[in-house]
């Protein structure tokens, strides 16, 4: 049953296209900054995306007991649900630079990806030191309805497309929760009916944990002597709406500027320290040896708060 609609929406940075006169100013401008101006649309996921939706997951799973075919199969499998893309318009190569969707564990359970991916979760919770928070977050890892977002793009983008992105997100889910509701759809199971009824939302982003300097340092590259199971065993708590505790000298910085707005309202966070290297926003590999130390924060949080800090992103937008 196809439950998907057709999308529409799109982000035009350019929005005097009518006038052409201000359109050649802008473009002169642009020409000055190395700018261009271009339209992104949110377009369907298409298996034919098979290889570039794989390259956006392979940064944050590479060196992991993940398989990477398996997910970007169920990423896939999921568009008839929930996925988006993000593209450019009449772009001749048809590359996306994006892909936004939520799979629900517990309707895949016996999914080997999944399996996968619920291991190397409480393997990396399991292997960090006693924290007061540790059980309860296996506990929920185990025992919980849980669902995973997917919300990779390329570095870089434009802040605005997030939050339409992530609209899709929760109003397909909420389509498919409404369709399985309809009492008229007596051909739906009820292991489809409760597919979107779920207790936590698994939110993931890579960081990088920068030194602060003065502004007359700023040109100093040289790396921070990082203490990384310190760090791991100070980050893993409840939250209690404050940050993690840093060094007066660290500061984290995100590839993903929306962690902030979900930090805030996460029921438990934890860390740990990636291995597999570094990528560019192209998803190209870079020798890890010459860039910072990447880590990875895990965030649950609760279903409600989940749509809570998706209207926030939106009222940020509109401001």
């Amino acid at each position: 049953m196809n439950k998907k609609r057709p999308r529409t929406k799109k982000n035009n940075e350019d929005n005097s296209s009518d006038d052409s006169e201000e359109e050649e100013n802008n473009n002169n401008k642009n020409k000055d900054k190395d700018l261009f101006n271009c339209v992104f649309i949110f377009s369907c996921i298409l298996p034919e995306y098979f290889l570039m939706i794989k390259n956006l997951l392979l940064p944050n799973f590479i060196s992991e007991n993940i398989s990477l075919n398996g997910l970007t199969d169920l990423v896939i499998c999921m568009r008839e649900d929930i996925g988006t893309t993000l593209k450019v318009e009449n772009d001749e190569e048809n590359k996306i630079f994006g892909v936004f969707t939520l799979i629900p564990f517990p309707y895949y359970k016996d999914n080997p990806v999944v399996i996968q991916m619920m291991n190397m979760l409480l393997s990396k919770i399991e292997n960090l030191n006693n924290n007061n928070n540790k059980n309860s977050i296996i506990n929920i890892l185990k025992n919980k309805k849980i669902g995973m977002l997917i919300n990779e793009r390329f570095v870089n983008l434009p802040e605005e497309l997030i939050a339409p992105a992530l609209n899709f997100v929760i109003n397909e889910m909420n389509e498919c929760i409404e369709i399985n509701k309809d009492k008229n759809n007596k051909n739906i199971s009820n292991k489809e009916k409760n597919k979107y009824n779920l207790d936590y939302i698994i939110v993931y982003s890579r960081y990088v944990l920068k030194e602060n300097k003065d502004k007359q340092n700023n040109d100093n590259n040289e790396k921070m002597d990082i203490d990384d199971e310190k760090y791991i065993n100070l980050v893993i708590k409840e939250n209690k709406n404050k940050k993690p505790k840093l060094d007066s000298s660290e500061q984290i910085v995100f590839y993903k500027y929306e962690m902030e707005n979900f930090l805030k309202k996460a029921d438990y966070i934890f860390d740990y320290k990636l291995t597999g290297g570094i990528y560019d926003s192209s998803c190209i590999y870079i020798n890890q040896n010459h860039n910072e130390i990447q880590y990875m924060k895990i965030i649950l949080i609760k279903f409600h708060k989940f749509y809570e800090v998706i209207h926030e992103l939106n009222n940020l937008k509109l401001k």
